[in-house]
């Protein structure tokens, strides 16, 4: 099996990859970056920050699809990033068409890289309401 060329930076493998959404408030000019907090746990010293949605790469994935995997795990399928976003599916491809702000690629070590997906979602000044109870 050949491994695809998105998973790969030089002999780096891909490690990672998020999704990042951020909204635009146009009526009070404000910019709100979207974070998920993570589940608290005793014996991990992570647990309840907040973060961007995603996670670690499957062998041969890429960075676009674990994105979307990551994205639509943490999300529990509630946000969507896009008109028509409905699976994992049409996330990956969302961002394999490019269908981003822009992304950020940070190399870890020699051996690993990971890979954030900066992307606009509509703005909505209920959505910390809307998802408070869903979880």
């Amino acid at each position: 099996m050949t491994t695809p060329t998105t998973t790969k930076i030089g002999d780096r493998q891909l490690l990672g990859a998020s999704v990042l959404p951020y909204s635009i408030d146009t009526q009070h000019n404000n910019l709100y970056i979207l974070l998920g907090a993570e589940a608290r746990q005793v014996r991990w010293s992570e647990s309840g920050k907040f973060s961007d949605f995603g996670g670690r790469a499957a062998p041969h994935e890429t960075a676009e699809a674990c994105a979307a995997r990551e994205f639509y795990e943490e999300t529990c399928a509630m946000l969507t990033i896009g008109d028509t976003v409905h699976s994992v599916s049409d996330i990956e491809t969302l961002l394999k068409n490019n269908k981003f702000t822009f992304k950020i690629t940070t190399i870890i070590d020699a051996t690993r890289y990971y890979t954030t997906f900066v992307k606009q979602i509509p703005f909505s000044a209920s959505i910390c309401r809307k998802y408070a109870d869903k979880v």
